[in-house]
């Protein structure tokens, strides 16, 4: 099986692919007391998946509860933000300084918030977080994560992944698939449009045929957490 983002590694970088696929090689981080990108990236991935599974739809907002001092985000917050530091902690067997707390608090701080209001503006419901196909981890977040992956090539090709976020529309039997990124740069709509970006395309696809086979991907987006905004990938008016 192949995953799906060794395949975009492919397509932007092939000398890059041939060594982290096939040779196994990662590239050399420096020997700085800070957070590399890929911790970054996994701090701030497990968080997102922590502060959305555990309160879903069924519950007001988090961020809308506000102290009668109006001294802004509700204590969940807080405490889901610092679970989430002391196991990365943990697991880095690394210290997390006070000054990056408080920067990726902040910025965590104001995703939500954001993200928040564009949620209130639709009719969708947040429903899955990071489902996996094809490549199931033994401690797979999202119940409904299967085994069987996305098949082309009459079968000979399979792939896996894992989707950040799935979002639906019981009404128009739609959902929407996101991936959260912590950079800046992603594909253009033209650009998926080309197929030179379709990481989220390949997603949208197997969450139709393994996950929700009644419903259709009406659209695909980028949330791009520390700019707070949203990028489409694409968007479909039939299925």
């Amino acid at each position: 099986a192949t995953s799906v983002r060794a395949l975009t590694q492919y397509q932007s970088c092939p000398f890059g692919f041939l060594l982290k696929e096939c040779f196994n090689l990662e590239p050399r981080q420096r020997d700085a007391e800070g957070l590399t990108p890929l911790e970054e990236g996994e701090w701030l991935h497990a968080f997102l998946w922590r502060y959305y599974s555990m309160k879903k739809d069924d519950d007001p907002v988090i961020l809308s509860s506000r102290d009668p001092q109006g001294r802004g985000i509700s204590d969940p917050f807080d405490r889901l933000f610092d679970d989430t530091a002391a196991e990365m902690q943990k697991r880095w067997d690394k210290k997390i300084f006070e000054s990056e707390r408080r920067y990726y608090r902040r910025l965590l701080k104001h995703f939500v918030e954001v993200e928040a209001i564009w949620h209130e503006e639709d009719t969708y419901v947040r429903s899955h977080f990071e489902w996996s196909f094809g490549a199931v981890p033994k401690e797979a977040r999202d119940p409904r994560s299967v085994e069987e992956g996305l098949r082309f090539l009459g079968g000979g090709l399979k792939l896996h992944g894992k989707v950040d976020r799935i979002d639906i529309d019981p009404a128009s039997k739609t959902f929407r698939v996101i991936d959260y990124k912590t950079g800046q740069s992603v594909p253009s709509a033209k650009e998926v449009q080309q197929g030179k970006g379709f990481q989220l395309t390949v997603y949208a696809m197997a969450v139709e045929e393994l996950l929700l086979k009644d419903y259709w991907p009406q659209e695909a987006c980028y949330y791009l957490v520390k700019a707070a905004e949203r990028k489409r990938a694409f968007s479909l008016t039939e299925r």
